[in-house]
This record gives structure tokens, sequence and C-alpha cells, in this order.
């Protein structure tokens, strides 16, 4: 099992879609010392540069029905050889936690429409899991549950990632990709 988060506090603390935890009804099956492995990308190119470990938060009802989870990371990833791959207690970066994105993102900017650009951020499959990638593409639809339709590509691994907007606001998380008879949609959580 594997997928993407974003970091919402500089303390740690991320969000991302719930059905990325193997689980059943009532267990979450990780290691519950070391919890789930965490990777934070160079911002430069993407590539890994630090991990963590991070306890998964599942709420009751919440997760299963929005598939929103959280993930709070507790201690830094040490290689068996001994190397520590980051820094812990650590201050992470977290654009959403920034007095720039609520300037930048309120109001009208939040709005999402028929045709807007968007842009999707995460670990697909395609990259091995551990290469941040950016797609883009449009939205292409609203469906019925009021989440969105886009062209950008998502594959498995996207699921908890980012979904931004062309000025670089957060406007939901990508969750699924929607198969047709010729082409894949992906579906998009809005943000609200």
């Amino acid at each position: 099992s594997g997928g993407s988060g974003t970091m919402m506090r500089k303390d740690g603390y991320m969000l991302t879609a719930n059905h990325i935890f193997p689980q059943d009804a009532e267990n979450v099956f990780v290691d519950d010392e070391a919890g789930c492995l965490v990777t934070i990308p160079d911002e430069s190119n993407g590539s890994p540069d630090e991990m963590y470990w991070a306890t998964p938060i599942i709420i009751p009802g919440i997760s299963d029905t929005y598939d929103i989870a959280f993930m709070e990371i507790h201690d830094v990833y040490t290689s068996d050889e001994g190397e520590k791959r980051g820094r812990y207690p650590n201050t992470f970066s977290s654009f959403w936690d920034s007095p720039k994105y609520e300037q930048i993102c309120s109001g009208t900017n939040l709005d999402v429409h028929l045709g807007d650009n968007v842009k999707v951020l995460g670990y697909p499959s395609t990259s091995g899991g551990l290469s941040l990638t950016i797609t883009e593409g449009i939205i292409s639809a609203v469906d019925e549950d009021g989440r969105f339709l886009t062209s950008a590509k998502i594959d498995s691994g996207n699921s908890g990632g980012l979904a931004v907007s062309e000025t670089g606001c957060i406007i939901g998380m990508p969750i699924a990709v929607r198969e047709g008879d010729y082409q894949n949609l992906g579906q998009i959580i809005p943000g609200e």
C-alpha cells in the first residue's frame, strides 16, 4: 500500500487519503511502533530527500465517508547502517500553513470552474512511488457528488496528494482514477 500526502502544518501533520492504509473495519495494518514511512522530496527535482516515520490517524465515520485521513510524523527514518535521513524534531515546509497562502488563496481564488487549469502533485506508481511528479490538465467535469474530474494524469499512488489551481491554491486531493472505454479521468475531492 502507498500513496501521497500534503504537509498541513510545520510540525509534521499531514493530510492524505484513507484508502492508502491497509486496513479492515477495525484495524490499520501498519507497524505499531514505526508506523508509515514518509518521504519528503527535494524541492528542486522531486527526488527523495528526507524520510520519516508517521502514525496514521483514522477518524471513524469521517475517514470512510470522505476518504480522508491524517499522518503525524513522530521520528526520523534511520537506515540499517545507522544513517539518519532527516532530523527530528523538525520544522517542515508547508505552504498551506503560511501567511502567504492565506493572502493568495482566499475568496474567488478558491472557486473551481469547468475548464480551469489544474496541477496534480503526488508519488504515483509510475515514478516508482518515490519521486514526486507534477501533471497538469483541466477540470473536465464536476460529478454528482461534487467531486472534480480532471484530465491531469493520476495513477495509483497519487491518492492523498495535492490538486492546485493555476494560482497555486489547493483545490482538492486526488483519490481515484475513473476508467472509460478509451480514456481515464482522475477524481479529486474538493478542498472544502
